[in-house]
């Protein structure tokens, strides 16, 4: 009897989500309009300091780094690693010292895989580094960075990071 009540309440919602996504759609000329969060969000920010930004950009990106990749978790893993390690050249060249920096990160591509927006937390254990300092890093470095996946949607990945890149061959 519980599993037929809880087919009927799987169906009910399922049926209920599909009216109502269907009752309003949005034009895409009307609500959504490109590149809207590049003026609203900054491009770079810390996710305690602006967690509105980060929750609309995290629904705006909802997409993954794998789907971006066709599901190809070797890809996704090779694509992100490769740019953390752009990410310690960049650092190197800019006489930046990256190294002992933990923390949390979120990109959020373009679909050309320019970065639109770096959020990020420091973990407790990181080494201490100004943040002001780092931002204007990550900015810099969002603005000559194109990461090498196009798609035809937005996406982003959340994941913890630290520096260097250490990686298993």
């Amino acid at each position: 009897m519980k599993s037929v009540i809880s087919l009927m309440a799987v169906f009910f919602f399922t049926i209920s989500g599909l009216f109502a996504f269907d009752a309003y759609s949005f034009d895409q000329d009307s609500v959504i309009i490109d590149n809207w969060q590049k003026s609203k969000h900054p491009s770079v920010f810390l996710i305690e300091d602006n967690s509105d930004a980060f929750e609309q950009l995290s629904m705006r990106y909802e997409s993954s780094l794998i789907s971006a990749c066709e599901n190809n978790m070797d890809d996704a893993y090779s694509n992100w690693i490769t740019m953390m390690r752009e990410v310690e050249t960049f650092a190197e060249a800019k006489n930046f010292d990256i190294k002992g920096v933990k923390l949390w990160i979120k990109i959020f591509w373009a679909t050309d895989g320019s970065i639109d927006h770096i959020a990020y937390f420091l973990k407790p254990y990181s080494r201490n580094v100004s943040t002001t300092a780092l931002s204007k890093f990550f900015k810099d470095f969002a603005s000559f960075y194109k990461f090498p996946v196009a798609t035809d949607f937005e996406y982003s990945h959340y994941t913890s990071a630290s520096f260097p890149v250490f990686t298993i061959k």
